[in-house]
């Protein structure tokens, strides 16, 4: 497999637009902010879909109060009071938070608030922290806003991406992600839910997404296959 060198990537325009703009977009699929509240539940749902270590609840607050949009819990279609079934975390990352993620120095539970853009700041990259789907069926869901978020809000953005299992990775290149050629020992946390087995520190592996794949405009959404067949626990 072919890898990129980290110090060949260039930098791309920022991506700039409202937070109100991203929630309404992953509406559409049944995903909502996640509130202070919610933040229990979405880490317990992230525990029992994702194996190995998540960020701590405590975590996950700090980088969603400081972005107001990094955190969507699907719960459901509209007019439904379904449990909720999936996940989905994405980081708009500084430029120091580019570096820190392609030098590896940014762990999944230690996201520093030099590395994280507030809203209305320039956007270097965005980090896919992590996604999960109790069922096929969530599972698309996830997929599909993700697509749909990346290609309305982050088209010109490199996506940088954890896998950390085979099935991982050929997910992220399927979705035309290349590994980069990083060193390092930390791990950011990145593990899709649509794994079938737990991911190994030997498989764990960064990569980057230029910019949004349009060839899959007209059918990658709509295949379920892409999400895997991973039960609810």
């Amino acid at each position: 497999m072919s890898t990129v060198n980290c110090n060949t990537i260039l930098h791309e325009p920022p991506a700039q637009f409202h937070v109100s703009e991203l929630d309404n977009c992953l509406g559409y699929y049944g995903f909502t902010p996640v509130s202070t509240g919610q933040i229990g539940t979405f880490h317990t749902l992230a525990d029992r879909l994702i194996p190995g270590e998540i960020a701590r609840p405590e975590t996950l607050k700090r980088v969603q109060d400081w972005t107001q949009c990094s955190l969507h819990m699907r719960t459901g279609t509209a007019g439904t009071d379904l449990e909720p079934d999936a996940i989905l975390a994405s980081i708009r990352l500084t430029g120091a938070g580019r570096k820190a993620v392609l030098d590896r120095s940014f762990g999944f539970d230690d996201a520093a608030q030099s590395w994280i853009c507030r809203p209305g700041q320039d956007c270097a990259a965005l980090l896919s922290w992590g996604m999960a789907g109790a069922s096929r069926r969530a599972q698309t869901a996830t997929l599909r806003a993700l697509m749909a978020s990346w290609r309305q809000f982050y088209a010109a953005t490199p996506v940088l991406a954890r896998g950390r299992s085979v099935s991982g990775q050929k997910l992220l290149i399927r979705l035309g992600f290349r590994r980069l050629d990083t060193q390092g020992s930390r791990s950011s946390e990145n593990y899709t839910g649509f794994d079938q087995e737990a991911p190994s520190s030997s498989q764990d592996q960064t990569y980057i997404c230029d910019h949004y794949p349009r060839r899959f405009d007209a059918d990658l959404v709509r295949s379920p296959r892409l999400c895997g067949t991973r039960k609810a626990a």
